[in-house]
C-alpha cells in the first residue's frame, strides 16, 4: 500500500512539472535587444518587415548601439567578441582593410529592438543620432507588432524623417503615450565602417533628454505575458509518392551548366583561387556578360584598349575575347559573348560625359570583324589582332568553338541600362534580325554557322512579366535568330515588382518560388509545343533576396529549375554568379554553397543525353531529370516538399537487367540553413519497381552502367 501511494505522488508530481512546463511563462527582460543580420547595409531593408533571423543578438541596458572600437566587442587588437561573429557573415562586409584592419563591424544591418514603456501620460520626443546617415526608428501602436510599427525617425540622405538638429541627428514630433502601456520600438542602423547611433528621448520626467534608459525597456511586453500552451500534436507527414519510367528516348543533347564567373573585370585570369573554384565546377560555358557590357565597344574588348573601357566598381584588368575562347575550348565549354549597346554619352548612372558610342550599334561591319577575329586565318586583318595576341589558329571552326552572341544584355532597360535602342521592342527586334542577315555575309559564316547561337535579348521568360517585350521583340521574325537570352531569376533581385509576394515565413517563401518555378516551366513547355519555337538562354539565374540568400532551400529549387528548364529548350542555363553580394554561390573563403555543390555534382556527372520520362515535370512532388552518355546513366532527383520524404518508383526500360548503382544524397538540416548539410554516397542495387527516397529539402543522384 504504502508503494502504491509513493507512486502515485510521483505521477502526480510528474504531471504538475509536465503541466508548468507547458505553461512556462516568457519572462520580459528590462533592456533592449541588440541584433546583427548578415544583410548588407546598402539594401537598407527593415529585418523586421522580412522577418529576418539574426546572426547575433545579446540583451544590453540603453538604446545605445556601440561604435567600432567600442569596448563592447572586446579589447583591442583581436576585438575576441565581434571576431567570434565576423565568420558568420557571408554577405555583409566586417572588415574594409587598410582602413578598418581590425575584425569590427562593417557593412552591416544591425537593430535595437524591445519595448518602450512610459512611466507617465504626455507627449513624448524621442531624438536619433548617428555617427552616418543611414539609421531609422520605427514605433508602434499600444500592445501592437514590431512589424506593423511606423519610421518615425529616419537619416537616409535625401529622405530624412523628422526635424534637423544637426547633422545626422534628428528630432521627432511630439508623441502622445500612455503609462501602462507597451510600445514597439526598434531602431535599423545600417552600419557603415562602425558608426554607432543613439537613442534619446524626452518627456514627463525626462526633461533632460537621456538616452533610453534600461527601466524604460523591456524585451518583452510585460502586460502581455506570453505563455507557452501545450502544442497541438503535428500530424505525421504524409510521404509523397511517384513513378518515374526511364526510356532510351532521348529529347536534346546535354553538355553542361553554365556560369558568370567575372570574366569582365578579368578576376578570373589574375585570382588564381578563384580560377581553380571555377574550374572545379567543370562549367558547359562561361559567359562575359552582364549590364556593364553594354558599354563596350569591340575595340576595346582585346588588347592594350580594352583597359580604357569604363569601369563602374573595382579593378579592371586588360580584357581578350581570344583568350576567354581559348579557356573555353580547352575545357570544353561554350562562350557567351555579349555584344554592346551603348550609342552616345555616358555610363551608368548620370554618366562621366565621355562618349562611349559602340560600334556594334552604329557600325553594323563590326559583327563581321568579330567573326574574323575568332575564325579568320592569322594573315587576315582582325586575325592577324588575335594572332598578336598569342593566338595563332583560329579559335571558331567547324570542328572546334562554341559561341552564344547575345545581342545586348537587359536591352529592354534602354537608356538606363545604357542601351537606348532598346527603348522601342520592335525596332530592337528588327536590328537583331539585320545582325543575322549580316552574318550570312561573312567568308566564315557557311563553315562556322552550326556553332553559332545568335540570341536576341529578352527579359522574363514568363510572357505575363516581360510587360509586352516578349511578343513585341518577334513581331517580324522569321527565324533569323535561333534562340532569346532570358532572365532565370526566381524571385530575387526581381522584387521591384510590388505584385511579387514572398511571403509571412520561411516556408512561404520557397512555396511562392516553388509556384513560380512551376508556371515558368509552364510556359516554357507551352511556348516550346509552337511553331517556330525559339531556344531558351537563361543567361543569369537565381533564387535570392537582400536578406535571405544563399541558402540550402534557394540553391535547391535554382537547380531544379535549370534542369527541368531542359526539355523545353533550354541551353547551357546559366548561374549568377560565382562570388559577391546577394548572388554568391560561394564564400570568400572558398566554402560552398549548396548551390555550388549541386552545380559541380550535375556538371562532373550528368552530361550526355537528356532523356524522355514518364513523370509530369511541373507538378511532381519531385524534380527528375534522367541522362545518358553511352551505357552510362545519371538519374537527378530534387525535394519539392520541403515538410516531407518522398519516394520515388524506378521503372527501368524493357531489357534493363538489375544493375549496381552509386547512390550520393544530400542532406540539408533546414531549407533555410547555408551550409549546415552533409553528403553520403553509398552503393546500392537497382531493379525494376523499386523505390528509392528522396528526403526534404534534399537532393539525390543515382548512377549506373548497364
Amino acid at each position: 500500500m504504502k508503494r502504491l501511494l509513493i507512486i502515485s505522488l510521483i505521477a502526480v508530481l510528474a504531471g504538475s512539472i509536465g503541466a508548468a512546463r507547458r505553461t512556462k511563462t516568457l519572462k520580459a527582460r528590462p533592456g533592449i535587444t541588440l541584433q546583427l543580420f548578415d544583410m548588407a547595409f546598402w539594401a537598407q531593408k527593415d529585418p523586421v518587415k522580412l522577418y529576418a533571423v539574426p546572426v547575433y543578438e545579446e540583451v544590453v541596458d540603453s538604446a545605445v548601439f556601440p561604435r567600432a572600437r567600442d569596448a563592447f566587442w572586446g579589447e583591442a587588437p583581436t576585438y575576441a567578441k565581434w571576431a567570434h561573429i565576423f565568420p558568420k557573415f557571408t554577405q555583409a562586409a566586417c572588415a574594409t582593410p587598410p582602413g578598418n584592419p581590425d575584425p569590427i563591424p562593417d557593412l552591416v544591418t544591425a537593430m535595437l529592438k524591445g519595448y518602450f514603456l512610459p512611466e507617465a501620460d504626455g507627449d513624448y520626443i524621442f531624438t536619433l543620432k548617428c555617427e552616418g546617415d543611414k539609421a531609422s526608428l520605427l514605433l508602434g501602436k499600444e500592445n501592437g507588432l514590431w512589424k506593423d510599427s511606423k519610421v518615425i525617425l529616419s537619416l537616409s540622405g535625401a529622405a530624412n524623417v523628422g526635424h534637423r538638429i544637426r547633422n545626422n541627428c534628428y528630432r521627432s514630433e511630439p508623441i502622445r503615450l500612455q503609462k501602462g502601456k507597451a510600445y514597439p520600438l526598434h531602431l535599423v542602423s545600417w552600419f557603415v565602417q562602425g558608426m554607432g547611433c543613439e537613442l534619446r528621448v524626452k518627456g514627463p520626467g525626462l526633461e533632460h533628454n537621456p538616452i533610453i534608459p534600461r527601466r524604460l525597456l523591456s524585451t518583452l511586453n510585460p502586460y502581455q505575458p506570453l505563455s507557452q500552451p501545450k502544442k497541438a500534436k503535428a500530424p505525421k507527414p504524409v510521404v509523397q509518392r511517384m513513378t518515374l519510367a526511364l526510356t532510351r528516348n532521348a529529347i536534346c543533347p546535354f553538355s553542361g551548366l553554365g556560369i558568370n564567373a567575372d570574366m569582365m573585370t578579368g578576376r578570373l585570369f589574375r585570382d588564381s583561387v578563384y580560377y581553380r573554384k571555377v574550374m572545379d565546377l567543370h562549367p558547359g560555358l562561361l559567359r562575359w556578360g552582364a549590364l556593364e557590357a553594354n558599354l563596350y565597344a569591340f575595340e576595346q574588348a582585346y588588347g592594350p584598349d580594352s583597359l580604357q573601357a569604363p569601369v563602374s566598381i573595382g579593378e579592371r584588368s586588360e580584357q581578350s575575347h581570344a583568350r576567354n575562347m581559348d579557356l573555353c575550348n580547352r575545357i570544353g565549354a561554350a562562350y557567351a559573348l555579349c555584344v554592346g549597346m551603348k550609342d552616345g554619352n555616358g555610363g551608368f548612372g548620370r554618366g562621366d560625359g565621355k562618349n562611349y558610342t559602340v560600334d556594334y550599334v552604329r557600325r553594323p561591319e563590326t559583327f563581321l570583324h568579330l567573326l574574323e577575329y575568332l575564325a579568320g586565318p592569322p594573315d587576315s586583318p582582325y586575325g592577324a589582332k588575335r594572332a598578336s595576341e598569342g593566338f595563332k589558329e583560329p579559335l571558331l571552326t567547324p570542328h572546334r568553338g562554341r559561341l552564344l552572341l547575345e545581342l545586348g544584355n537587359e536591352s529592354w532597360g534602354a537608356v538606363a541600362h545604357n542601351a537606348p535602342l532598346g527603348r522601342n521592342y520592335r525596332k530592337y527586334g528588327e536590328w537583331c534580325r539585320s545582325v543575322a542577315r549580316l552574318l550570312e555575309t561573312s567568308p566564315y559564316w557557311s563553315d562556322i554557322r552550326h556553332r553559332v547561337t545568335l540570341l536576341y535579348s529578352g527579359r522574363n521568360v514568363r510572357n505575363r512579366d516581360s510587360y509586352g517585350l516578349n511578343e513585341a521583340l518577334l513581331e517580324g521574325d522569321r527565324g533569323e535568330l535561333p534562340g532569346v537570352a532570358y532572365s532565370g531569376y526566381l524571385g530575387g533581385n526581381m522584387d521591384y515588382d510590388p505584385h511579387t509576394r514572398y511571403g509571412q515565413d520561411v516556408e512561404s517563401y520557397f512555396d511562392e518560388r516553388h509556384r513560380q518555378m512551376r508556371a515558368n516551366l509552364a510556359d516554357m513547355r507551352q511556348k516550346w509545343q509552337q511553331a517556330g519555337a525559339k531556344q531558351i538562354y537563361l543567361y543569369e539565374s537565381q533564387v535570392s533576396t537582400p536578406a535571405f540568400f544563399g541558402t540550402a532551400g534557394q540553391g535547391i529549387i535554382l537547380l531544379d529549375y535549370l534542369m527541368a528548364s531542359l526539355r523545353y529548350g533550354s541551353i547551357y542555363p546559366s548561374v549568377f554568379s560565382m562570388g559577391g553580394g546577394e548572388w554568391r554561390i560561394i564564400l570568400d573563403d572558398g566554402r560552398p554553397f549548396v548551390h555550388y555543390l549541386l552545380m559541380q555534382k550535375i556538371d562532373r556527372e550528368c552530361r550526355g543525353e537528356l532523356m524522355e520520362q514518364g513523370a509530369d515535370s511541373e507538378g511532381a512532388p519531385v524534380g527528375c531529370s534522367v541522362f545518358r552518355d553511352g551505357k552510362n546513366w545519371s538519374i537527378l532527383l530534387f525535394s519539392r516538399d520541403f515538410r516531407a520524404e518522398s519516394r520515388v518508383k524506378l521503372q527501368l526500360p524493357q531489357g534493363l537487367l538489375p544493375q549496381k548503382a552509386t547512390e550520393w544524397t544530400l542532406t540539408t538540416a533546414s531549407a533555410d540553413t547555408r551550409l549546415d548539410y552533409s553528403e553520403k554516397t553509398r552503393n546500392i542495387r537497382l531493379k525494376d519497381g523499386c523505390e528509392v527516397s528522396v528526403p526534404p529539402h534534399g537532393v539525390k543522384l543515382i548512377r549506373f552502367e548497364e
